[in-house]
């Protein structure tokens, strides 16, 4: 029938004599040439687009963008079809367009397409910088471009795929006659099989909702298909949202400015209406190659627990008329996979796997145990890759060390959530048995981050609660028990120790030192709060003479000895590179101290490790105004005195015609 169409309109061209003009004329001119390219093997398109007896707009991908879909879609082409999909029948300019976008009724922001009046779904977002969207397309023109009753419009993306379905529950019935043959027959199946409630949640066309349906593959991996029921399919749909892949960080920023909260995910239909057990919501996983989605359930139940579940979606952005779908690999919320087999999928798991295999079986066996109770902490391909090859050498040539570093990312026993960790307040430990774990969170201004320290190293937690059947999996950004980096540059990575670290800086003597392997150091740093609880004036006389601030760092550093935490003992007095500080316990023995002259500093955080020693972590910087400015002041003028002095007597002497030596 398309065609049929396009034919018709093709003779009404050559009777009126006008091939070649319409938006056709405009192409060439804006240096849409790939487009261009396009229309001109179609011969029935180039005349549709060279026609003014019709109004119509034409929503133009940039040559980057179609050169971006072929790369994407291969050997897929720009057929007749999408081409159609890109042309809007009436003269839609970006004004009425923006207009349309913001109706209040979500259901009407849409337009049709020439191709069996498919939707093409209104976006607009009033953020500092305004952007309209058309499906998965932002509308780059400012303003449209006109050649008679025609426009054209420059969009960033290729506006496909094409979707003329009703609705999410039409589209299951047939998704062959949209071009998706065999994705959901066996959704399409369930459909069938339960209540009318699993249609419901699919045909409302009240409103426009967001649709991630498993495909068949999703469903042959299910071992128990029968819990896929009316409460997990609700926790596919997002409601009252259109979650193109190119508008979702648009609509997370557009409800944070609503509701004045951090916005990580979107609430799915479970949450607002089914008397289900536990809640979920859904986020968008932008951090691999292919997109990702991923469920997040925070109350669990037995049937659906608590923790992330990720799937791929394999084709996205298929508009129907009551909002988009996009069809994904896996079964959201339902948990199937132990920690084994999770490793094995993931290939964001990939390099921390390979350590498993060269490292002693147990291992990678007990990750298949169903009753392991594990808490695991998977570092990611870039921390694991970013290490320097002399270590990375070490670890596939020495299995014990190997052994020891993989046991640092394992934790037996139970299955950490990282909002328990935090609130309990929890330190963990190893399957080494040795070594412990601990975490914390910043308040930045994206958010709240978490980490987890080991073994002297700090590793932020870019994924929190990877969910597995006998696991609680958390990625990292670094390899905990691996530090690479020497006393100063730890000081200098840590966000906690910036004034710490420009602090040595000032000093070319601990400039050096702190770098050098010659020899090992303990430093108790200072945080930078610290350092800002200091009175101002104090902190402005410390800066402004060097020497003064070196010597109150050196009171901080031990030189030629690491003392990790476990040798820490209090009543211990160790000699630094200044002074003598003793190591106590505060009264209720909960805390590590040190004291210096009546000054007390709270170790905060425990052995973060540098190749040539170990840093501690104070809470006050171990300073006294009448020894460290008041007492060397007075010093300095009185050296600096006699020095005068003596260069006075030389200067007489000199005149004189005497000589004078010291």
């Amino acid at each position: 029938m398309e065609r049929l169409a396009l034919s018709w309109t093709l003779l009404v061209c050559l009777v009126d004599g006008v091939f070649g003009q319409g938006v056709y004329q405009l192409l060439a001119g804006n240096g849409l040439t790939e487009f261009e390219k396009i229309v001109n093997s179609d011969f029935l398109m180039k005349a549709l687009l060279s026609s003014q007896t019709s109004p119509m707009t034409v929503f133009v991908p940039s040559d980057e963008a179609i050169r971006r879909w072929r790369s994407a879609n291969a050997p897929l082409t720009l057929n007749s079809d999408i081409l159609q999909n890109h042309i809007a029948p009436g003269e839609w300019s970006r004004e009425k367009l923006v207009e349309i976008a913001q109706i209040p009724f979500k259901q009407d922001r849409k337009i049709r397409s020439a191709l069996r009046e498919a939707p093409l779904w209104l976006q607009y977002f009033s953020s500092t910088t305004p952007k309209l969207y058309i499906n998965n397309a932002r509308i780059l023109s400012p303003n449209a471009q006109t050649s008679g009753n025609q426009l054209l419009l420059i969009v960033d993306d290729v506006i496909s795929p094409v979707g003329t379905a009703a609705s999410a529950e039409k589209f299951i019935e047939n998704p062959a006659g949209e071009g998706h043959r065999d994705l959901l027959s066996q959704l399409n199946e369930i459909k069938r099989e339960v209540s009318q409630q699993f249609e419901h949640s699919l045909e409302d066309t009240n409103g426009v909702h967001t649709f991630f349906l498993p495909n068949d593959a999703a469903f042959e991996a299910l071992k128990t298909r029968g819990a896929f029921d009316v409460a997990v399919l609700r926790g596919h749909i997002v409601p009252n949202e259109l979650l193109f892949l190119s508008t979702m960080a648009d609509c997370l920023d557009e409800a944070q400015r609503t509701t004045g909260t951090r916005q990580t995910g979107f609430r799915t239909l479970n949450d607002e209406s089914s008397p289900a057990s536990f809640d979920s919501l859904i986020a968008y996983a932008n951090n691999s190659a292919q997109p990702q989605v991923y469920s997040l359930t925070s109350r669990g139940s037995s049937a659906v627990p608590a923790g992330r579940v990720y799937a791929r979606i394999v084709k996205a952005n298929i508009p129907v008329g009551n909002g988009v779908v996009h069809i994904i690999d896996r079964v959201l919320l339902l948990v199937e996979q132990n920690a084994r087999d999770m490793l094995s999928a993931r290939d964001s798991m990939r390099n921390f796997r390979e350590w498993l295999n060269l490292a002693d079986a147990q291992f990678f066996n007990n990750l298949a145990e169903p009753s392991a109770d594990l808490t695991l902490f998977i570092p990611s391909n870039e921390s694991i890759a970013a290490l320097p090859v002399a270590k990375v050498h070490q670890l596939r040539t020495d299995r014990a060390f190997l052994n020891r570093i993989v046991s640092m990312h394992i934790v037996p026993g139970r299955m950490w959530r990282a909002e328990e960790m935090l609130r309990e307040n929890t330190t963990l430990t190893a399957s080494s048995n040795v070594k412990r774990l601990t975490f914390f969170a910043r308040e930045m201004p994206a958010g709240k981050e978490l980490y987890v320290e080991g073994d002297g190293v700090r590793a932020r937690i870019v994924e929190p609660d990877i969910a597995a059947t006998n696991a609680v999996i958390h990625m990292i950004d670094a390899v905990l028990g691996l530090p690479f980096l020497n006393v100063l540059e730890k000081l200098r990575a840590d966000n906690n120790l910036k004034r710490t670290a420009s602090s040595v800086e000032r000093s070319r003597e601990l400039n050096n030192a702190l770098q050098s392997a010659a020899k090992n150091f303990t430093v108790f740093a200072p945080s930078d709060q610290a350092w800002a609880n200091l009175k101002a004036q104090d902190r402005d006389a410390l800066y402004a003479r060097p020497d003064l601030l070196g010597r109150v760092l050196k009171r901080h550093i031990v030189a030629g000895r690491r003392v990790d935490a476990a040798y820490l003992k209090s009543g211990d007095r160790l000699a630094t590179m200044q002074d003598e500080v003793l190591v106590k316990q505060s009264r209720d023995s909960r805390e590590m101290q040190l004291e210096w002259k009546g000054h007390v500093a709270k170790l905060t955080t425990f052995d973060l490790s540098a190749v040539n020693g170990v840093v501690h972590v104070i809470d006050q910087v171990l300073f006294d105004r009448q020894t460290d400015i008041t007492s060397a002041a007075a010093s300095w003028l009185n050296s600096l005195s006699l020095v005068s002095l003596m260069s006075l007597t030389a200067i007489l002497m000199t005149f004189s015609g005497q000589t004078w030596s010291c």
